[in-house]
């Protein structure tokens, strides 16, 4: 055996020890496990899983509902402005507010009875390099609006982005106007992310509109082959639990009807998954029943001691090392794998202490948590610099003020504003570099990134916005 070997080799394994307590605990506890899964009950376990389906569906639903509606909400309240003050038809800036406050529409249709007119979200449209005559075309092309409700499409197949547009009448002052609306679904979309439970949203001819796969909206599937949509248009109701077989599998599903709209919610689960999870929480609650934990107890007393203390140290430890405090130095108690894990925990903070000097310790961090891979890599960055101006200027009446508190003075009031600045650029995915006297230095796409260069520069932008804003209340309070 080698002398690196030699030395890592412990005396008193772990293993050794919790196989002489397994063997017992097992022996013990056996009849106790046959007893308890004998026990559970496969109708209470259905009626839980059916519970929090229903649940989940109905809370996927109402913000769905909420979304939607503030859509239209916003929309005609724009139409009304316009239509109740002219003027504001010829007002550039009217428009460009509206926009700049609801982002994620991209355009705006209106078709009267004789015209047409459409008002775009050009920064919107730029991002997404889409077409302004396109979505002209598809704004005025036949959409089916019988009635006041609110119809929703699948856009995504004609923009192959993830794009919603809407229809619904509006009673202006020359009559009822339809209105078609191009907007993208943004936080919407994480209500259908993926998870045990799956959510999707349709529309009455069962299109799909929103799913946890965006290859299945984007290439336009229809679903009213489901049988739990069948079961919606036959009953006609708002909401109900249901359970069904598709293609050979069984599913529990819900599904929640978006009022005033021809939308529907609905959220499944197979029951392979349902039962599953809870045979692993029915295996979880077997080991952690009294009579055996008691049984346990008696056996490992003396043991635990030699694992509890040192894995509470350690945990500490781990926990000051996700918070960037690197000045661990832990004493080995035990001569086991515990004992040898504390050596390396002293090198690991050591390294990591070393390497943070030299550089942002942000980095390093995540570098320790291997969020960050070692050598370099070309990438598409953005770098942000900005500084205070006239700050040379400020500095010298600080001093005519202040005097020798000056500089004190000073480094408050820098403080006051960086402590503005930082997390406009943290709350856009950027990264503080470092503070160059009164300037900022930053930059995004590098220690993370969107997966686009323009995303990245473009949060670049909205950070340096974000900063003007948080000057301008800065500069009013003072």
């Amino acid at each position: 055996m080698s002398e690196k070997h030699l030395k890592t080799r412990v005396l008193f394994p772990i293993g050794a020890k919790l196989v002489f307590i397994i063997t017992i605990l097992l022996l013990a506890s056996l009849g106790a496990v046959i007893f308890m899964v004998s026990a559970l009950s496969t109708q209470d376990v259905q009626r839980t899983a059916e519970e929090n389906n229903f649940t989940l569906n109905i809370r996927a639903g109402a913000q769905t509902e909420s979304s939607l509606h503030a859509v239209q909400d916003t929309v005609l309240f724009f139409l009304e402005m316009l239509d109740n003050h002219p003027a504001f038809k010829q007002d550039t800036e009217f428009k460009n507010v509206f926009f700049s406050r609801n982002q994620n529409i991209a355009s705006v249709g209106v078709i009267k009875h004789t015209s047409m007119e459409f008002f775009h979200n050009e920064e919107f449209i730029l991002e997404k390099e889409l077409n302004t005559a396109i979505i002209e075309d598809y704004l005025a092309s036949d959409f089916l609006i019988v009635s006041d409700a609110m119809q929703i499409f699948n856009a995504s197949t004609e923009f192959n982005i993830t794009m919603l547009s809407a229809g619904f009448l509006y009673q202006s002052s020359s009559g009822n106007d339809t209105v078609k609306v191009l907007f993208f679904p943004g936080e919407l979309s994480e209500s259908f992310g993926t998870g045990t439970n799956t959510s999707f949203l349709i529309n009455s001819s069962g299109s799909l509109l929103l799913h946890p796969d965006t290859d299945l909206i984007l290439e336009g599937v229809n679903f009213s082959s489901l049988p739990i949509v069948a079961t919606m248009q036959q009953e006609g109701d708002n909401n109900r639990q249901v359970s069904y077989s598709y293609e050979e599998d069984k599913y529990f599903g819900a599904y929640f009807r978006i009022t005033g709209t021809d939308a529907t919610v609905i959220t499944v689960i197979p029951h392979d998954i349902v039962f599953e999870a809870v045979r692993g929480i029915t295996r979880q609650n077997m080991y952690l029943a009294g009579a055996v934990m008691f049984i346990t107890i008696c056996f490992i007393w003396f043991f635990s001691k030699t694992i509890s203390k040192p894995v509470r140290i350690l945990a500490a430890a781990a926990l000051k090392i996700e918070d960037g405090d690197f000045g661990i130095n832990l004493k080995p108690q035990t001569k086991d794998e515990l004992g040898l894990l504390n050596k390396s925990f002293n090198k690991m903070s050591s390294a990591l202490s070393i390497f943070g000097r030299f550089t942002n310790k942000d980095i390093a961090i995540r570098a320790m948590r291997g969020e960050i891979k070692p050598g370099g890599l070309p990438k598409h960055a953005t770098i942000f610099f900005s500084d205070i101006r006239g700050f040379t200027e400020k500095s010298e009446n600080f001093t005519k003020a202040f005097g020798d508190d000056a500089a004190n003075k000073i480094v408050s009031w820098l403080n006051e504003y960086f402590s503005r600045m930082i997390p406009c650029v943290e709350k856009t995915g950027g990264v503080v570099d470092k503070f160059i006297g009164d300037a900022v230095m930053a930059h995004w796409g590098t220690a993370s990134t969107t997966g686009n260069p323009a995303e990245d520069a473009f949060n670049c932008v909205k950070a340096a916005l974000m900063m003007r804003e948080a000057l301008i209340e800065l500069n009013a309070k003072r």
